[in-house]
């Protein structure tokens, strides 16, 4: 039996951290703010993400990513001079208003796409 002893990376194919909002689906995103979820990222600059897809009902998140990996395709939306309070300010002021603050935060998902 061989044994690994060195880095051994988690068996997900996705992962990410996002700074924003998690919604159970596209129409709870119009009971919070009154706009389409699709209408508002048209003329956003945050983006949507999805959880595992596995499971029945994955979570939809709006906001930008803390750090992620996309099937190995690594992305942060964090700037080189930003610091962590900047980014989720930043992130804030590009949620709309009425999106309550405690529903408002750091959101981690990993899976496995294959």
């Amino acid at each position: 039996m061989r044994v690994r002893t060195g880095f051994v990376s988690n068996s997900s194919s996705t992962s990410f951290t996002v700074y924003g909002v998690k919604l159970e689906n596209e129409s709870e995103f119009k009971d919070l703010t009154g706009i389409g979820l699709y209408d508002f990222l048209r003329d956003s600059d945050l983006d949507d993400f999805f959880g595992d897809p596995n499971e029945w009902n994955p979570s939809i998140y709006v906001g930008l990513v803390l750090s992620g990996d996309f099937e190995h395709s690594p992305r942060s939306d964090l700037r080189e001079d930003e610091t962590k309070g900047q980014f989720e300010q930043r992130v804030r002021d590009l949620l709309p208003e009425s999106i309550p603050d405690d529903r408002i935060g750091m959101f981690s998902e990993s899976f496995y796409n294959g």
